[in-house]
């Protein structure tokens, strides 16, 4: 298991808005393996219709100990998020999807979609 405590942000400006988390994974067990990865995301989003919001989010992972340790890798990835959609009292959906594009000479993996449902209430 890993525990991941995170910290969020927020701001708008018109039609414009900023949002960014930052966390750090602490694992319950195998640090040695798996280290310690903080995480720091940021999107940048544009209100464009009602329900539609082209993104670029820039997602970056450090990590200290473990197998990957002093290595760090970053993504940018352009999207495209369709919401708020009510379904049932305070409860709504909203869809996303991107394709996150390696910024870093160490990644993971590259050339990635990723796709998101989220029901906030």
């Amino acid at each position: 298991g890993v525990i991941t405590p995170t910290i969020a942000a927020g701001k708008g400006w018109g039609k414009f808005d900023l949002q960014s988390t930052l966390g750090i994974s602490m694992p319950t067990s195998h640090i040695n393996t798996i280290g310690h990865a903080i995480v720091l995301n940021t999107a940048f989003q544009y209100h464009v219709l009602s329900k539609l919001w082209p993104e670029v989010e820039i997602n970056s992972t450090f990590w200290n100990d473990g197998t990957q340790d002093s290595k760090k890798q970053t993504f940018i990835t352009p999207g495209l998020i369709l919401g708020r959609f009510k379904l049932h009292g305070r409860l709504a959906m909203t869809l996303g999807a991107g394709f996150q594009i390696a910024a870093t000479h160490y990644h993971n993996y590259n050339h990635a979609g990723v796709f998101t449902i989220r029901f906030p209430f």
